[in-house]
């Protein structure tokens, strides 16, 4: 923020803003390792086979990618809440535990009451970025991105290479199996966990576990031996050249957001919780005890919500709540044609605990091409040739099944109704379709080229 924004800014109710600074005592610098081993060996048709393990490994990666982006991993700024290991949070406003828990509301200045309903808030479900911004170690700060070099990603791979340059049949084939880690593998710099990375360390959104390409060349030199010119010039010399791509899928979760959107959804009853500042509204617990049936905690409590929020849930907004895994049930696939992740197969956890911090591999859909070419030169004079060439890409028509980048809400996993400690059920999806890749890209595209030489 410049000093011009800063005089501009209103005295009664000035927006919160974010810094970014460095720290005195960041001073190693990013290491990169590289091993590599092969073997090579000829093979008959005068082909060549080459196998090799190719693999690095970087540490003290910074956590800076230009532009001013930071992931949340940087922030110095954030409320622990249910997490471990946070800095101490010395904000004498702040409980000793760190967490929105146990906030105590008489600290929030009177013009934020005023604007946000005086005198009763309700809970911290109703909290915004200025009373969030009150408990945080640097207050009237939301964040302060610092420049850290704490990061590590891997890469390990087996590939082989079949080539042959020779004949009437020449071909280049290469099959990669590979694994690309990192943390903070995140498409938009939000962290699960930005406390512990351990928890952030899982596939690259560009990570493609397994990927074939082959390119070839069929010389079909003089298949007709007559005497005819005519006849010799259209039959013979013409070459079939072509690739080819398979891919495996890209790991949905990093792509999409690790959690797919969890942490907001209604239930089908209220759910009891131990503190004052997760419930409904602060003090009101009747409607908890003689509406739904809340029976008094250990401490004679009986205080309830009625959404998933993530903030009540981990006592912080700086954390992303994850759903559970079912134990016996995939997340991968499901029942329906094109179906890449199974929403049954996710659940709530109770108030106060989080999720599964790093899902499995949920692929989504393959990548698959096929490109041909027929080509053949003519002689029409002393150093002049007309080259011919009709193409072919996607030669098969055979359409990518894809998701929707202009309409995600098929890798939202939001819903209604649901149960804290059980799976979500088909019924309580709020997108019916989640998982499921809905259309259809590609088409075959045709080119016929002449080029004249001289």
């Amino acid at each position: 923020m410049t000093f011009n924004q800063i005089d501009s800014q209103s005295p009664l109710l000035p927006p919160d803003f974010s810094a970014y600074v460095i720290s005195p005592t960041d001073k190693v610098r990013p290491i990169y390792y590289e091993f590599n081993g092969g073997i090579d060996e000829n093979l008959p048709w005068h082909s060549h086979l080459s196998v090799a393990y190719v693999g690095n490994e970087s540490a003290n990666l910074g956590s800076y990618s230009g532009s001013n982006s930071y992931n949340s991993a940087s922030d110095i700024n954030i409320i622990c809440g249910i997490e471990t290991g946070c800095p101490k949070n010395n904000n004498p406003d702040m409980d000793a535990s760190d967490s929105l828990f146990f906030v105590d509301y008489s600290y929030i200045p009177s013009n934020l009451l005023a604007l946000y309903g005086n005198p009763v808030i309700g809970s911290i479900s109703s909290f915004g970025t200025p009373e969030f911004d009150l408990y945080r170690p640097y207050p009237f700060y939301q964040h302060i991105y610092q420049l850290k070099h704490n990061f590590y990603s891997n890469y390990n791979s087996a590939q082989i290479e079949w080539d042959k340059v020779s004949g009437m049949v020449m071909w280049g084939a290469n099959y990669t199996f590979a694994k690309n880690l990192a943390t903070g593998s995140s498409y938009n710099n939000q962290l699960v966990d930005p406390v512990n990375l351990r928890n952030d360390y899982n596939p690259v959104p560009y990570d493609r576990t397994q990927v074939f390409n082959i390119h070839y060349l069929i010389d079909l030199g003089k298949r007709y031996k007559g005497g005819h010119w005519m006849f010799s010039e259209l039959a013979n010399g013409w070459r079939i050249s072509g690739i080819s791509q398979v891919m495996s899928g890209f790991p949905l979760a990093s792509e999409n957001g690790n959690n797919f959107g969890f942490g907001y959804g209604g239930f089908a009853n209220a759910v009891q919780v131990p503190n004052y500042d997760q419930a409904n509204q602060q003090g009101q617990t009747n409607p908890c005890q003689a509406v739904y049936q809340i029976k008094p905690d250990k401490n004679g409590l009986t205080l309830c919500v009625n959404n998933l929020n993530p903030v009540v849930w981990l006592g912080t907004p700086d954390v992303q709540l994850m759903p559970t895994l079912v134990k016996g049930v995939s997340p991968k696939g499901g029942s329906h044609t094109h179906q890449f992740i199974n929403p049954l197969a996710f659940g709530i956890s109770q108030p106060g605990t989080n999720g599964t911090y790093r899902l499995p591999y949920l692929r989504g859909p393959a990548y698959m091409d096929h490109d041909v070419t027929l080509l053949k030169d003519f002689s029409v004079g002393e150093g002049k040739t007309l080259q011919l060439r009709m193409g072919a890409f996607n030669v098969f028509n055979h359409p990518l099944v894809s998701f929707n980048n202009q309409n995600n809400n098929n890798l939202n996993l939001g819903f209604q109704n649901g149960v804290v400690g059980q799976a979500l059920t088909q019924s309580m999806l709020t997108h019916q379709d989640f998982g499921i890749a809905d259309i259809k890209v590609g088409n075959r595209l045709a080119e016929v080229e002449a080029k004249f030489t001289f």
